[in-house]
């Protein structure tokens, strides 16, 4: 049985915690059904489905894994029968100096970041279709400008936005609209990580100097699913504070 079938809803990769969580909030106050994946952190899932209550389905996946992710979409539209809107935010990072850098290091994010951007589209795109709805793949600005040290974290998000901007060419006549967004320096558990020392460097070449948040990003990314941005596909958009400029 369908949940609501005529409320437009949407499916966020890697939503328990972070920018994630924050978008899913968002979704569920502008009306959406909403599935959010999660990798690890059950105890933030299920804080996340309670607040939400009744609006959201959370799915144990794995960003890397094609498998996990056909379920994972097949769960959603058993559950809400409709998707109108993919965001693809899970993410890893395993930053270290190149001549460090593992080939496992490296394949690791290559296969989360940009294979699984590139498998959650290729197993929405025909639903997507369907509702004449939009995909918004998360970015970095990292893939923008290049971060010492991200060589395989900027490469993941490079090659994002060539197949963010391939799909838009391709899916253009169908209706499906296909953005990304690029962010900055967010406050998040992943910047939390970062030294002091990093901080400070990484402030000081922030024209606003400050660190953005979540709730930045979501806004946005709850604006690109919108009827305002019916015109609009194939765009990067930094939200740095100036960082790209």
């Amino acid at each position: 049985m369908h949940n609501n079938i005529e409320k437009k809803a949407a499916f966020v990769s890697g939503g328990a915690r972070g920018i994630g969580r924050e978008i899913v909030r968002h979704l569920v106050a502008h009306n959406y059904n909403v599935t959010f994946t999660y990798r690890n952190n059950r105890e933030a899932a299920e804080s996340l489905i309670q607040e939400c209550d009744g609006s959201v389905l959370g799915v144990l996946s794995n960003a890397a894994d094609k498998d996990s992710i056909c379920l994972a979409i097949e769960k959603h539209i058993t559950q809400f029968g409709r998707l109108d809107y993919l965001i693809n935010n899970a993410g890893i990072n395993r930053d270290k100096a190149f001549k460090s850098l593992s080939y496992e290091d490296w394949q690791q994010v290559i296969d989360t970041n940009l294979s699984g951007t590139f498998l959650h589209c290729q197993q929405a795109i025909k639903y997507l279709i369907e509702t004449q709805g939009s995909i918004i793949n998360i970015a970095s600005v990292s893939g923008l400008i290049g971060v010492a040290g991200q060589a395989n974290y900027a490469a993941s998000k490079a090659g994002i936005l060539g197949l963010t901007r391939s799909l838009a060419k391709e899916y253009a006549s169908r209706g499906v609209n296909v953005n990304a967004l690029a962010p900055g320096f967010i406050v998040t558990d992943m910047t939390d990580k970062l030294h002091e020392r990093v901080k400070e460097q990484v402030l000081g070449s922030i024209p606003m100097k400050r660190f953005g948040s979540a709730k930045d990003i979501a806004e946005i990314v709850t604006f690109l699913g919108s009827n305002s941005c019916n015109y609009m596909t194939g765009q990067v958009i930094p939200v740095d504070g100036g960082l790209s400029v």
